[in-house]
């Protein structure tokens, strides 16, 4: 499997790993997740993607009460 397969890999994990958290209340961890998987769906050339992500992170910090903006 080449780069480009270790990275679609990546986003499944992270698309995985970001469903548990948030099903399991660790919302701070799957906010930091998604910032992670916002960057890889950038790097892998997914711009829509990446701002879906970006979105979702944002509404996850707006209903905990924390600030939305932050670096990606």
């Amino acid at each position: 499997m080449g780069l480009d397969g270790k990275a679609w890999v990546r986003l499944a994990q992270l698309r995985g790993r970001i469903a548990t958290f948030a099903r399991g209340g660790r919302y701070q961890t799957a906010a930091r997740l998604l910032g992670e998987l916002t960057r890889a769906d950038l790097a892998l050339g997914l711009p829509a993607d990446a701002l879906l992500r970006a979105r979702q992170a944002a509404q996850l910090a707006e209903e905990r009460g924390a600030p939305s903006a932050g670096p990606l």
